[in-house]
């Protein structure tokens, strides 16, 4: 059988931490950023845990 090939898209998005939680940036924090108030642009930098099956993600990004 051969090897599974990793999905791109995701493993650009997320990243797996040592015990197994999924870590991502916020949504939408590319631009039209000067109309938002300055609190919710301080938090779109902020990373978020995610709350999701780490089994399915493991085997899409082949870990």
């Amino acid at each position: 059988m051969p090897k599974l090939k990793t999905r791109k898209s995701l493993s650009k998005r997320i990243t797996l931490t040592k015990n197994d939680k999924v870590v991502s940036l916020k949504v939408a924090q590319n631009h039209f950023l000067a109309k938002k108030s300055g609190d919710s642009g301080r938090s779109k930098r902020k990373t978020q845990i995610i709350d999701t099956s780490v089994k399915k993600l493991k085997r899409v990004l082949n870990q």
